[in-house]
C-alpha cells in the first residue's frame, strides 16, 4: 500500500477517535427536553380527538374558516351567547 494512503487512512482513524470520545463527553439532554416533543404532539392529538368526540372540532373548524376568510362561510356568531353559533352561507352576486 502506497505510504500516502496509510498516512491518510491512520489521520481519518485519529480525527474519528477524537470525535467519538467528544460525543462520549458531551453531556446528554434531560429528560423532559427530550420528551417535550413527542408529548406536545401526544396532547395536541389528544385535544383534537376529544373535541371530535364530543362534537365541538365542527364549529371551531367553520369559525376559524370563517376568520380566515374562506369563500362560502361567515361566522356570524356573538362569542358571547353561550357557545350557539350560526353560520350563513355567502354567495358570489347576493346580496
Amino acid at each position: 500500500m502506497n505510504g500516502l494512503v496509510k498516512k491518510a487512512l491512520g489521520a481519518l482513524a485519529i480525527k474519528e477517535g477524537i470525535e467519538r470520545i467528544q460525543d462520549m463527553r458531551r453531556p446528554k439532554p434531560s429528560l423532559l427536553s427530550r420528551l417535550l416533543k413527542p408529548l406536545l404532539l401526544v396532547s395536541v392529538a389528544g385535544g383534537i380527538v376529544y373535541l371530535q368526540k364530543t362534537g365541538k372540532l365542527g364549529p371551531l373548524v367553520q369559525q376559524a374558516k370563517g376568520l380566515a376568510g374562506a369563500p362560502g362561510n361567515s361566522y356570524t356568531g356573538d362569542p358571547a351567547s353561550n357557545g350557539s353559533t350560526s353560520f350563513a352561507s355567502t354567495t358570489a352576486g347576493s346580496v
